[in-house]
Order: structure tokens, then C-alpha cells, then sequence
């Protein structure tokens, strides 16, 4: 039996650490067919295995990429100033 794509998120997403969940959603949301897919069948090996590692967000983008699927992230740079963070943004106002 084929697990559903909401079981397949919950088999999958304890798993993910370092940004994961973040590289996860952007996928999801840039290729959601194909993503739904991927999500179901790395739930799939990790039950049939018994695979009890982490998914770190570096290899789950790695993963992506590796299958054509380039994900693009949302990056910030901040800047440390005073006792606060502040965005670039904010220091070329």
C-alpha cells in the first residue's frame, strides 16, 4: 500500500533538521507535483528500512537538485548593529 502525501509528511518531517522543513516548503511550493511525489517515496524508504538518520536541508536540496529540480531560497543578510539584527535593507535607507 502506497502511503498518502499527508502520512508521507509525517513520516518525513521529524526527520528533517538544518533548514529542512524550509528547503521541504520551497520545493513543495516551486515543483508541487513532482515534490508531493518525492515526499511519498522518501517516506516510503524510510518505513520499508527503517532508515532512523536526519535529513539536513543541505542534502534535501542536494536531492533536488540532483533530480532536476533546482530549489530556490529566500535568503536575508543581516547585520548586527547596537544590540539588534537589521537587514541590509535598512542600512541602505
Amino acid at each position: 500500500r502506497e502511503l498518502t502525501f499527508e502520512e508521507a509528511l509525517k513520516v518525513l518531517r521529524p526527520r528533517l533538521v538544518d533548514r529542512g522543513d524550509e528547503v521541504l516548503e520551497a520545493a513543495l511550493e516551486q515543483y508541487p507535483e513532482q515534490a508531493k511525489r518525492i515526499v511519498i517515496l522518501l517516506a516510503e524508504k524510510i518505513t520499508e528500512d527503517g532508515f532512523e538518520g536526519k535529513i539536513t536541508g543541505e542534502a534535501l536540496l542536494s536531492f533536488f537538485e540532483y533530480l532536476g529540480m533546482p530549489v530556490k531560497l529566500r535568503t536575508k543578510i543581516l547585520y548586527y548593529k547596537k544590540g539588534e539584527y537589521k537587514s541590509i535593507t535598512d542600512l541602505l535607507k
